[in-house]
């Protein structure tokens, strides 16, 4: 489990990035009694996945992309 900076750094990404993804639902936090959210490296791919997925779908200038 890596803690959200850790987890950041690991998908090259911030923490405010994270966080918007754990908000969407992209990605699954794991929360402490500290008060610190962990997440897991399957997961952190998991939301990797679904951001190329959503990115490379996405239509272009109005238009569906061509894939």
């Amino acid at each position: 489990m890596l803690t959200t900076r850790q987890a950041a750094e690991h998908v090259n990404r911030t923490p405010r990035t994270l966080r918007n993804w754990r908000n969407r639902g992209d990605l699954i936090g794991h929360p402490r009694a500290s008060g610190r959210i962990l997440y897991s490296r399957d997961d952190l791919e998991r939301a990797v996945q679904i951001q190329v997925e959503r990115f490379t779908t996405r239509s272009v200038g109005g238009r569906p992309r061509n894939t």
